[in-house]
């Protein structure tokens, strides 16, 4: 199975978007942030995938059965739609976004949007997540 070099993509998207050069960490990984999102873009040379993963909201553990009963059912819907999930970081507390993607034939124009579509879906979850924290219906 062969696949495109992860860097060149996360390179080449961070070229498209003005970022210029990205700086990987010793664990296969790239970060990133604008505005109130930021992701993380991991990787590993041999596996076939690179994985977005992007912190949403601070959760603390005993907050009300009700706020984490929405977002399940919202999670359940993006799951559906192919446009990511959220789990809970329970160490953290911290509600997190993640995707995934094959690098099997995947191009750089492919992945950028793909990212864009990542950057939507986490400033959607913020979205989410300010109004279960105040209160109101999103």
């Amino acid at each position: 199975m062969t696949f495109t070099d992860p860097r060149t993509l996360i390179q080449d998207f961070a070229t498209e978007v003005g970022m210029g050069a990205v700086e990987f960490s010793p664990e296969n990984s790239a970060a990133f942030s604008a505005g109130e999102v930021a992701l993380e873009m991991r990787y590993d040379l041999e596996g076939p995938h690179i994985l977005i993963v992007s912190p949403i909201a601070k959760v603390p553990r005993e907050s009300k059965s009700a706020v984490f009963s929405k977002l399940l059912e919202l999670n359940y819907g993006a799951t559906l739609a192919a446009s990511g999930s959220v789990g809970y970081d329970a160490d953290e507390e911290l509600l997190m976004y993640v995707n995934y993607i094959s690098l099997v034939g995947l191009e750089s124009a492919s992945f950028g949007k793909f990212v864009h579509r990542c950057v939507d879906a986490i400033e959607h979850w913020h979205a989410i997540a300010k109004a279960s924290a105040s209160g109101r219906k999103n």
